[in-house]
């Protein structure tokens, strides 16, 4: 019939479709012949390598050989860029004067509080200071009676504190105004914040201090007291002694009343003062920021704002008053014109 006749033709067809199938796939691979890379052939069995390998991905996985010389040039430039740097661009906190250049990295050294290792991001159009390696110095002298207060941070602690100092080491987001002119400070906020750090733990060494003599026999001769804002550390001694001296005086009167006697001429037993503070305080200077032009020497008298320090100018540093932040202390039992007079500590404690 017809449809048995189309059914028949179109079997044949298929088979026809399958069998040219098989001969593209099957066949004719292994009959043609492949045309060889001559000029790959002859640089690999010559050189032993692909000359004509894209440079672009041969440097991703295997960077270019740098010889001892080149590195010790690419140092030495560094090293001049940091030393120009800091000569004509940076404004340097007195206390991070003592700093020393080499291999490409600079170190500041500030005694009994920290040491810091800087270098130059110079890949990056916008050059800035990246914190290479940071040691706080801040620590206790041996107090005699037990071990001496550690206060060694963690890796983990360090390299939180870099990462939050590393922020003020990071160029500013970009200005709208194109007005503004003032000037990125990084190395005076890196002081900042690190000076800061260590002033709170020189506290916190004569707190923990103050508290192990608690412990002891003192107990009841001494009170230590540290406010929430950990800034202001109190001592109170002589408690227990000062009572007893008072409770010695007055029995004392009362005998004498009993006696007759003038209490003029009672000899009343001296009462010490018993309360020594220390804090963290903050002075803002009253000298004035020296700038120096081609045409002439001028000030700034709005140091309070660091912000007015200008760009395109030297700087003299010594004109900020560094530091303003310092540990204070005052003692109770002074009189005269050093009564309630706050002195300024030095690092031993």
């Amino acid at each position: 019939s017809y449809h048995e006749a189309m059914e028949n033709q179109q079997q044949k067809i298929n088979n026809v479709l399958h069998s040219l199938f098989d001969f593209r796939y099957g066949v004719i691979p292994y009959t043609s012949t492949r045309c060889p890379d001559i000029t790959t052939a002859i640089d690999v069995l010559t050189t032993g390598r692909y000359q004509r390998f894209p440079k672009i991905i041969e440097e991703s996985f295997a960077p270019k050989i740098v010889t001892d010389k080149e590195v010790k040039e690419s140092l030495r430039k560094i090293n001049a860029y940091i030393e120009l740097r800091m000569l004509t661009e940076e404004v340097i906190p007195p206390a991070m004067k003592k700093y020393r250049v080499a291999d490409g990295r600079i170190t500041f050294y500030v005694d009994k509080e920290f040491e810091v290792i800087l270098t130059p991001n110079v890949a990056e159009e916008n050059v800035y200071w990246v914190i290479l390696d940071l040691k706080i110095l801040v620590q206790s002298e041996n107090d005699k009676l037990g071990d001496d207060v550690d206060l060694s941070l963690h890796e983990n602690q360090i390299e939180h504190i870099k990462n939050f100092a590393q922020g003020f080491l990071n160029p500013p987001p970009f200005q709208q105004q194109p007005n503004e002119t003032s000037k990125h400070l990084p190395l005076l906020k890196l002081y900042d914040y690190l000076h800061t750090l260590c002033l709170d733990a020189q506290l916190e060494v004569l707190y923990q201090q103050a508290f192990r003599l608690h412990k002891t026999r003192w107990s009841e001769n001494l009170v230590v007291e540290m406010d929430h804002t950990h800034t202001i550390l109190r001592i109170c001694y002589w408690n227990w002694a000062k009572q007893t001296v008072q409770t010695a005086q007055m029995q004392h009167m009362q005998q004498s009343r009993r006696s007759n006697i003038p209490s003029g001429a009672v000899n009343k037993p001296p009462i010490n003062h018993d309360v020594i503070e220390i804090s963290i305080a903050e002075e803002m200077p009253s000298k004035s920021l020296i700038h120096y032009t081609r045409s002439k020497l001028s000030k700034s008298n709005w140091l309070n704002d660091a912000s007015r320090v200008k760009s395109g100018v030297i700087n003299d540093g010594r004109g900020l008053n560094y530091p303003r932040k310092f540990l204070r202390a005052r003692w109770s039992g002074l009189t005269g014109v050093l009564a309630n007079k706050w002195t300024i500590l030095d690092w031993e404690f």
